[in-house]
């Protein structure tokens, strides 16, 4: 369970189907639970997750991946249209913030792990940290819940070395003098994680780790499963396996909660609000909103609460 993919890769996808005809890769995809076969993939984005903002100005809300897998980056034709023509692009944060977050991160001024973890976590947790980049614990002290959102993007950027997609959108958007922002305080992004008790705290990394250690048991690549569902949008497909994957590790429901709450609810209201309050401040600039699609899925997601604010969006397929 790399339940941290909700919260930096933020993957995933609106409902959509691979066409017989469209041009697929064969991939040697990880296999999911009883799956043995090879997984079919497409080679480039089949369908954008993209939503315009119904109403006379432009306004678009787009899912991304944060990865850099080529294929991903490549975004599809009627997103690059939607970034394109918009004179203002916001994120999940502002980017040139983003120390803010790193530093909220951090271990409390005279914490220690040691206050949190025992002894044979800690080592299970080097150990992992090790594979990816060795001896970084020494060097970063972050908060126990941090690492294991910060894991499975050292993962992907070690197979991945290019900036994640937002971060090229960011980039991109400042080269072009478009308005660039973020829908979030950085500073305040995990606040709900970091008040969750020394003993949940601990709860998640072990369950996690042993999540972690069972799909590694499996062969089973989760990064690229996920990629490749983004690939090919299938939103129904994705939604489970995210599901399963924040129930697997032996995380009591209690705690799973917590962790929706914290990762994904709490913030699709926040980002709502944004969103809500940008587009109605700026009622003629064309705006280009990029937040992980995860915070598109589920009953709880963005364009759930813009709904409920009055504001209708419909999906772009092509």
């Amino acid at each position: 369970m790399k339940t941290s993919a909700a919260v930096l890769f933020a993957f995933l996808l609106s409902a959509s189907s691979l066409c017989a005809q469209e041009k697929t890769s064969q991939l040697d995809a990880p296999r999911l639970p009883g799956q043995q076969k090879k997984l079919e993939v497409p080679d480039r984005v089949l369908k954008p997750f993209l939503w315009r903002i119904e109403g006379d100005t432009p306004n678009y809300i787009f899912g991304t991946v944060h990865v850099a897998d080529p294929r991903a980056i490549k975004l599809h034709p009627a997103a690059d249209r939607a970034f394109e023509q918009s004179e203002a692009a916001f994120f999940e944060i502002d980017f040139k913030k983003a120390a803010q977050q790193s530093q909220a991160m951090m271990l409390p001024a005279g914490e220690t792990l040691e206050d949190t973890l025992s002894a044979d976590t800690i080592q299970r947790l080097d150990k992992r940290i090790n594979k990816v980049v060795p001896g970084l614990r020494g060097n970063v002290k972050l908060r126990p819940i941090a690492w294991m959102l910060v894991l499975p993007q050292l993962e992907a950027q070690k197979r991945f070395p290019s900036p994640p997609l937002d971060m090229q959108l960011y980039q991109r958007a400042t080269r072009t003098d478009k308005v660039v922002g973020g829908l979030e305080d950085p500073s305040l992004q995990l606040r709900e994680l970091f008040k969750l008790s020394k003993e949940e705290q601990s709860q998640f990394v072990k369950s996690s780790l042993k999540a972690m250690d069972d799909a590694d048991a499996r062969n089973e690549d989760q990064l690229m499963t996920t990629i490749n569902y983004y690939l090919r949008g299938d939103a129904k497909a994705f939604h489970k396996y995210f599901m399963d994957d924040m129930k697997s590790g032996g995380m009591p429901k209690p705690l799973q909660e917590k962790l929706i709450q914290g990762l994904l609810i709490s913030r699709n209201q926040r980002m709502a609000k944004q969103i809500k309050e940008l587009t109605a401040a700026f009622p003629n600039r064309k705006h280009f909103f990029a937040v992980g699609t995860a915070h598109m899925l589920g009953e709880n997601n963005v364009l759930t609460y813009l709904k409920k604010d009055g504001i209708k969006t419909s999906a772009v397929t092509e």
